[in-house]
């Protein structure tokens, strides 16, 4: 901290304290140690269909289904501590290579003030298919408003977070997002998916073929039985 920094031309970091950027940046390394990420900064890839913030941020896609942090007919949404993580979670649900081409990345900066911790996780909030238990859980942060974001451990990466916001709540606005900014997998993220894709397909169509042919045969068997005649 006393030793001169060539970065920071000649100047020691202990002589930044008193500045704006120096004590931004000592709360910056506070809250990474307090809560192990650095969570104002939250990304999220959407598809193609929502290619404006204020689409990107309505949270109606919660209406329409439940998620893990939320039952169905909340407003909700999802953001992520990195675009690494959020490109993960992409790859989890999708269910078609169109799901992975013409992506948008926005980031959205949240004050430390409006973003909670989450405390008293149900045990099986981490459970695949998510639990019920889970959302239900979260339903009542989202009514009660008490923040804009809550922080929760990510199911895919547990060391790192998601960070579910609430579109409803009055201090959430759309100043501090930044985006869209088009995203685009490497092309040997989707060879790999694409290859696991096409198994996975030839493998549901092998599955339906063996349990049709099987219907065929108990049918063909149950047609072909002698029935006793009675006297």
């Amino acid at each position: 901290m006393s030793t001169p920094a060539v970065a920071l031309g000649g100047l020691r970091p202990i002589d930044l304290l008193d500045t704006e950027i120096g004590s931004a940046q000592v709360l910056i390394m506070i809250r990474a140690v307090n809560w192990g990420c650095l969570p104002s900064r939250l990304f999220r890839l959407e598809e193609p269909s929502r290619p404006t913030a204020a689409e990107a941020f309505s949270g109606l896609g919660g209406l329409y289904a439940s998620g893990r942090w939320h039952t169905q007919g909340c407003k909700v949404v999802y953001r992520l501590e990195s675009v690494a993580l959020a490109s993960l979670g992409r790859l989890v649900h999708a269910r078609s290579m169109r799901a992975l081409t013409g992506l948008n990345s926005f980031e959205v900066t949240l004050p430390d003030e409006l973003v909670e911790r989450a405390q008293n996780l149900p045990a099986d909030c981490k459970a695949e298919p998510a639990a019920r238990a889970a959302g239900a859980h979260r339903d009542r942060w989202l009514k009660e408003l008490r923040s804009v974001g809550l922080l929760l451990p990510s199911a895919i990466v547990p060391v790192e977070y998601n960070c579910v916001i609430n579109p409803a709540h009055p201090a959430f606005d759309l100043s501090g997002v930044r985006g869209p900014a088009r995203f685009d997998f490497d092309s040997r993220i989707r060879a790999s998916y694409e290859a696991a894709l096409t198994y996975r397909q030839h493998k549901w169509r092998a599955v339906e073929r063996w349990s049709w042919r099987s219907q065929l045969e108990s049918r063909h068997a149950l047609c072909s039985t002698p029935f006793p005649l009675g006297r």
